[in-house]
């Protein structure tokens, strides 16, 4: 009962702000109710004029910052959705800014002191009271420690916990009522989404898991020269607390300050596509929040990330189908496209390969016709999840984080060099990938998985073939009917004694090679 009548004093505050910035209007819901119809009509002066010239989708941005750190999270993710909101929507939102007011340095010693136990000044030797950002979970400090080090501080914030733990518990409760009462909204899969967007808060709320994120993507490049990922120092980090090398470079949008690095754009549009290439397919974990804001080109001309609370991770079968889909889209095989997605059981088999294959020429040949510089391959998959309602195609979930990913790597990369497409880069690599990996690996893989099946069948086998050869010996005492019915199934178990020799022999040669390889 507390916990229904807290979800709806929440809704009730969710409601005013959806009403006054005309996100939503309560005269459409009612038109049908006369009475009800007029009591609609008087919230239209809740609504704030400011606004009135504004496209839908800038509302929400306004409405979301208004609501606070949890719906300003959840536009985030609303923005990988273009499914549900529409390209422009989703587009808009991708500008939602992640700042708020700082809050108090008497808080931050006060958080600091409470996870290590002692005061902030046996800890560093400096300490900058002014923050260098101030988002919705944490904000973040340059420090010096006493050893010498300079650091950034990230630091979360307070009872930042209880604020999105009520949020999201409305999420789910409304997510559950559309999923309940409004059965075309399951295809969209509301409360999945949500529980996506929770588990990936929950992450974010542990500093120690986005410290965690990091070392693990420091490792995948340590063999890489072009990729620095700052340095984590695990004694100074905690669950409200990170602390991690100090990142001094220039955003990739600073042409200016580029062409006083002496650095080619060209050359660094080039090293991105490969580093995102290998995160994506090479790895199957990548950063999920590359904006301009979270990357940094370094004087060496290293590319340095920061931000790691939002990364996102692929497994096999979804790198190869990615890579097969991106493929065929490129080199124009549609019907491959089409049936690359029934054979992975995203498309139900009762609809036609023909007709979605022609569905995705008619999302692709006005991408693919464009000039190369142009073309995005973000948008085509932003296209490609529109017209996922025509053919109940379940949207991926694993693959919106990526699209979105796309979408801002693409952007960084035209900004660093208009005419330097990032897909013309990946191309060759994601064929030879492709080769290196899913053809001599993966199927010997699955061989060598079934060959202690085979191995384990033989004894059985011989047994049969055993007692079959001891019944015929006692033909006498059949019929002729049963003497042929016998030696039918007699050469029936030898051919099946000779397909396994046959298979086993096979399966050893090719997973001695697997082995050796």
């Amino acid at each position: 009962m507390i916990s229904l009548l807290s979800n709806l004093i929440t809704l009730l505050r969710l409601l005013f702000k959806l009403i006054r910035y005309d996100i939503i209007s309560p005269i459409g819901f009612f038109q049908n109710y006369p009475f009800i119809g007029k009591l609609a009509l008087k919230t239209s002066f809740l609504r704030d004029r400011r606004f009135d010239n504004r496209n839908w989708g800038e509302r929400l941005v306004h409405c979301f910052i208004a609501l606070g750190p949890s719906f300003i999270k959840f536009g985030q993710t609303l923005a990988t959705r273009a499914d549900i909101i529409g390209r422009d929507n989703a587009l808009a939102l991708t500008q939602l800014q992640d700042n708020l007011s700082p809050f108090s340095f008497e808080y931050v010693e006060l958080i600091v002191s409470s996870e290590f136990n002692c005061s902030i000044e046996n800890l560093f030797s400096q300490f900058e009271k002014k923050p260098i950002a101030a988002a919705s979970i944490a904000q973040v400090h340059f420090a010096t420690l006493v050893n010498g080090q300079d650091v950034a501080v990230k630091i979360l914030r307070p009872d930042i916990e209880k604020l999105f733990d009520r949020d999201i518990k409305l999420l789910f409760w409304l997510a559950e009522l559309l999923e309940r009462f409004f059965p075309a909204t399951q295809r969209l899969r509301p409360v999945e989404v949500i529980q996506i967007f929770s588990a990936s808060i929950k992450l974010e709320l542990d500093l120690r898991m986005e410290a965690s994120a990091a070392s693990e993507l420091a490792d995948n490049f340590s063999e890489d020269t072009d990729f620095k990922v700052p340095e984590i120092y695990w004694d100074y980090t905690s669950r409200r607390v990170l602390t991690i090398e100090k990142i001094t470079g220039c955003r990739p949008d600073n042409r200016q300050e580029l062409t006083r690095m002496d650095l080619a754009p060209r050359q660094l549009v080039k090293k991105s596509a490969r580093i995102f290439f290998n995160q994506v397919f090479r790895d199957g974990f990548f950063h999920g929040d590359m904006h301009p804001g979270n990357v940094f080109i370094l004087e060496d001309g290293r590319i340095a990330p920061v931000d790691f609370g939002i990364m996102g991770r692929l497994d096999m079968s979804t790198r190869v189908f990615l890579a097969k889909m991106l493929i065929g889209f490129l080199t124009k095989d549609y019907h491959s496209v089409a049936k690359l997605h029934f054979k992975a059981g995203y498309i139900s088999e009762d609809q036609s390969v023909e007709m979605f294959a022609q569905a995705c020429r008619s999302i692709g040949e006005p991408i693919l016709n464009r000039p190369l510089a142009e073309i995005s391959l973000a948008n085509l998959l932003s296209q490609l999840f529109r017209i996922t309602k025509q053919f109940e195609m379940e949207i991926q979930p694993q693959l919106l984080l990526l699209q979105k990913t796309m979408l801002v790597a693409e952007g960084v990369g035209r900004q660093l060099d208009p005419t330097v497409n990032i897909w013309e880069l990946a191309q060759p690599m994601i064929r030879d990938w492709m080769v290196k990996n899913q053809l001599p690996k993966i199927p010997l893989q699955s061989l060598s998985n079934d060959l202690p099946e085979f191995v384990n069948r033989l004894p059985s086998l011989l047994k049969n073939l055993e007692i079959a050869l001891e019944n015929l010996a006692q033909e006498g005492k059949t019929g002729e009917y049963e003497k042929e019915l016998l030696k039918n199934n007699l050469n029936e178990k030898r051919r099946q004694v000779k397909r396994i020799l046959f298979s086993s022999v096979i399966l050893l040669m090719l997973f001695g090679y697997y082995v050796m390889n």
